[in-house]
């Protein structure tokens, strides 16, 4: 583990923040001031942990997936769950599936509030590697309901691992009388604070995932990018002269071309691409007896079986214009984007159709042809 920066963010994501630096084997340091956090922050892992009173905890039944996999799928699973739009809302699996109920506590927050806290740390000079609410800091215990009460607010996570955070009297009001509140010093809370590097529930995936800064990049690699553009500017330069040369003997070729196409694909009246529209002349002569059909059907067929997301609901044929028609659905529009993308490097056109949600998915019509 390397060294850990954990910023605390309120329930009001504009009031001041607290950050407190941990040394690599968890071990608190100090208090970092918001004028110090861009220079900490730089070289060091980032943790931000959020009040849990702009977040939510529920249980829900997941299938036997990695991660990577659930992830993917979370927002179907969780339409029936969710007030809201599913796709207003960012997810995070916590801890381990129940293999007897198939169970997994799933943290939720509003994409719009996520924002807001991002925001708020760019403005600092903070991109963080993990963003978790505070309730998962807490360890479940199968002995009972564990309660982090705090100056502002309890902390609460309960033996079948759901949880939340709120005002002391709320809190009061909901938990068992067997429940203990014992007081927590500041370094209890700091050790707590120290295990979210090793929080599962992570909201910085997908859309949120890390990214490179290439503005950084450039200031720490400022003489190599200048050279590179210099490079670059050369090879230009000395482009310009071979194509130049060039230029005459090329033009000749393309008027002997021409006069070849003309003549061996007479019905054509104009020309646009003349390498694409040869290749699909000699397409359309093999593609008689519906061979085009089963050579789309393959590809299609392939794409679908890499992506487990996707399902193919219905398909068909349209011989005048040698495409199929599709109706694919996906869990969210993200996907419904891969599996597009697997099908252009493929070497299909693709002409994108209505699309609309429906029961947790997103149901695209798509137009697929061979380039």
């Amino acid at each position: 583990m390397s060294e850990l920066v954990v910023i605390e963010i309120a329930e009001d994501v504009a009031a001041p923040l607290s950050a407190n630096l941990f040394s690599e084997g968890g071990d608190w340091q100090c208090v970092l001031g918001e004028n110090t956090l861009a220079a900490a922050c730089a070289t060091r892992k980032v943790a931000v942990v959020v009040d849990g009173r702009v977040a939510a905890l529920h249980l829900a039944a997941m299938p036997a997936l990695d991660d990577a996999k659930l992830v993917k799928v979370l927002p179907g699973l969780m339409d029936e769950k969710i007030a809201t739009n599913v796709l207003d809302n960012q997810f995070a699996l916590l801890d381990k599936r129940d293999p007897e109920t198939g169970v997994r506590p799933v943290a939720v927050i509003e994409k719009k509030v996520l924002n807001k806290i991002l925001d708020r740390l760019a403005g600092l000079g903070v991109n963080p590697d993990i963003v978790t609410p505070d309730f998962a800091l807490l360890v479940r215990s199968a002995s009972g309901t564990e309660v982090v009460p705090l100056p502002d607010r309890f902390v609460v996570r309960t033996a079948d691992g759901s949880g939340f955070t709120g005002e002391r009297n709320l809190v009061e009001m909901l938990l068992p009388e067997s429940a203990s509140t014992a007081s927590v010093t500041s370094d209890d809370w700091r050790k707590m604070l120290s295990r979210a590097v090793d929080s599962t529930g992570n909201f910085m995936h997908g859309e949120y995932a890390q990214k490179a800064s290439w503005m950084a990049a450039l200031v720490w690699w400022k003489r190599a990018a200048y050279l590179a553009l210099f490079a670059s500017a050369l090879y230009g330069t000395l482009s310009f002269y071979g194509a130049a040369e060039n230029f005459s003997r090329a033009e000749k070729l393309y008027g002997e071309s021409e006069q070849i196409f003309r003549a061996s694909l007479p019905d054509v009246r104009r020309i646009v691409n003349m390498e694409a529209q040869m290749r699909r002349a000699f397409l359309a002569r093999g593609q008689e007896g519906g061979g085009e059909f089963f050579a789309l059907v393959a590809v299609v067929v392939k794409a679908i079986e890499s992506d487990a997301t996707a399902s193919l609901e219905s398909v068909r044929y349209d011989q005048n214009d040698g495409a199929l028609l599709l109706s694919v659905s996906f869990p969210s529009f993200d996907e419904a984007a891969k599996f597009n993308d697997v099908l252009r490097r493929e070497g299909m056109q693709l002409n994108e159709g209505n699309s609309r949600q429906e029961g947790g998915r997103i149901f695209a019509e798509i137009q697929v042809r061979r380039q």
